[in-house]
């Protein structure tokens, strides 16, 4: 069996278990990505493809410690505002400038979509507006 098939076969499928943010078409886009950085970079390709299909299998044992969970399910006592301030909250820590999200290769579509975000967070009304269209009134 080839690298390859064992990933497809072994790995990848555990990603069916996970939460929706976490499916085979998450894992399936960082493996691209990363492939491109790979190329980019000149790195070794299959070694690139097994970390990006590795890099969230440890979902399988721990998931309170991973920030992409819905707030509706583990937070159900607050109402709409409250999920506003909780998520507004939450981008500010980790995605605005100094927020605790660190990307560490500059030339990669992540820096430049979490700079865009950067942007968006500093246009609190336009933010709002988004989570009101999103998150329509009950």
């Amino acid at each position: 069996m080839t690298l390859r098939e064992y990933i497809e076969t072994e790995i990848i499928p555990r990603y069916d278990a996970f939460d929706g943010a976490h499916r085979r078409d998450h894992v399936g886009y960082v493996i691209d990505e990363s492939l491109k950085l790979a190329e980019h970079y000149g790195l070794d390709r299959n070694m690139v493809y097994t970390v990006a299909a590795y890099h969230d299998t440890g979902l399988a044992v721990d998931r309170k410690t991973h920030h992409l969970e819905s707030g509706r399910i583990h937070y159900p006592e607050l109402d709409r505002e409250g999920h506003w301030l909780r998520t507004l909250e939450h981008i500010r820590e980790k995605y605005a400038d100094g927020g605790y999200l660190k990307l560490w290769i500059p030339e990669s579509d992540n820096a430049r979509k979490l700079e865009d975000l950067r942007e968006l967070i500093r246009r609190p009304a336009l933010l709002r507006e988004i989570f009101d269209r999103e998150f329509p009134q009950s």
